[in-house]
């Protein structure tokens, strides 16, 4: 084997080094992009589940909400700010879960 030989020999073993190469990132980013999705859907998830608490655990609360989406008009000054502070929560979750899904990392269910 002749000195030119070897050196072809070592560029298609660089080459094929470079596709090996290429595919292992290549796994490792779509490893990666799967794990920030799952970690954004769990941080969604739990926004919604944090606020669904928030209102559940508080039964004053529960029924300004109630009363609100009834009749916003018929709550005190104080039910009020409850209110729009809690149902501002919410949107801004909402808003959000948008985001996030608009960015792709959240994908709608089947």
């Amino acid at each position: 084997m002749s000195l030119n030989d070897l050196a072809n020999l070592g560029q298609v073993i660089g080459a094929l080094a470079v596709v090996i190469s290429l595919i292992y990132v290549v796994l490792q980013i779509r490893q990666n992009t799967n794990a920030v999705r799952s970690a954004t859907a769990q941080t969604v998830h739990e926004h919604f589940s944090n606020w669904y608490n928030l209102v559940a655990a508080d039964a004053e609360l529960a029924q300004i909400a109630a009363n609100g989406l009834r009749d916003y008009a018929s709550l005190s000054e104080p039910e009020k700010v409850r209110f729009v502070a809690t149902f501002m929560s919410f949107i801004s979750y909402s808003q959000n879960a948008f985001l996030k899904w608009r960015e792709g990392l959240l994908k709608p269910a089947l």
